[in-house]
C-alpha cells in the first residue's frame, strides 16, 4: 500500500510504513523501525528525517526536511519548514522558505503561514500564530496567538504575543 519513486525514497528502516507516498530522491528516507501511516512526501529530501508520526504532507525540495516526529503538518514550498524541531504538529506552511528558520529546543504547534519567508525565525515553542504575506512574522521565535496579514506585517515581532496586525509593513 505504498508508492516509492526515486533514489533512496522511503528507505532507511524496517518499520511498518503503510498507505504512504514518497516521490523524489531521499524523500522519507529515515523511517527507521517505527510504524507510520498516511505520509505524502514529494520532492528531493521531503520529510527525509521523519521516523514516526502520521498524516504529514510535504511537497517541495526539502519540504519538512528535519521533521522527525511531528504529525499532521501540511508543508508546501521549497525548503518550507525545513529546520523544524522534534514533535511539531498541526502546522500549515505554504511558500518558499515558509517556517524555514532553524527551530530550537521546543516544538512549535498549530501555526498557519502563507508567504515566502513568512515565520522564518528560530521558532521555539511558538504556537497558534497566523501569518499571511511575504515575510509576515519573519523573526518570530517564541510568541503565541499572533495574527498578521500583509507583506512584512509583524516582521519584527520575536516574543510578543496576542497581536493582531493588518497592513503591508505594519508592526
Amino acid at each position: 500500500h505504498n508508492i516509492a519513486i526515486g533514489y533512496s525514497a522511503m528507505t532507511g528502516g524496517t518499520g511498518d510504513l503503510t498507505k504512504s507516498i514518497a516521490i523524489g530522491g531521499n524523500a522519507m528516507s529515515s523511517t527507521a523501525g517505527n510504524g507510520s501511516a498516511g505520509q505524502i512526501a514529494i520532492g528531493y529530501g521531503a520529510l527525509s528525517a521523519l521516523t514516526s508520526a502520521g498524516g504529514n504532507t510535504a511537497i517541495g525540495y526539502q519540504a519538512g526536511l528535519a521533521n522527525s516526529l511531528g504529525a499532521s503538518n501540511t508543508i508546501v514550498g521549497f525548503q518550507a519548514m525545513d529546520e523544524s524541531f522534534g514533535n511539531s504538529y498541526d502546522n500549515v506552511f505554504i511558500g518558499l522558505g515558509a517556517g524555514g528558520g532553524t527551530w530550537v529546543n521546543n516544538a512549535s504547534v498549530r501555526n498557519t503561514c502563507v508567504g515566502t519567508s513568512a515565520m522564518a525565525g528560530a521558532m521555539d515553542a511558538a504556537n497558534d500564530n497566523t501569518a499571511i504575506g511575504h515575510q509576515s512574522l519573519a523573526a518570530l521565535t517564541d510568541a503565541n496567538d499572533n495574527a498578521c496579514l500583509g507583506g512584512n506585517s509583524g516582521d519584527t515581532i520575536t516574543t510578543g504575543s496576542a497581536n493582531t496586525i493588518l497592513g503591508v509593513g505594519a508592526d
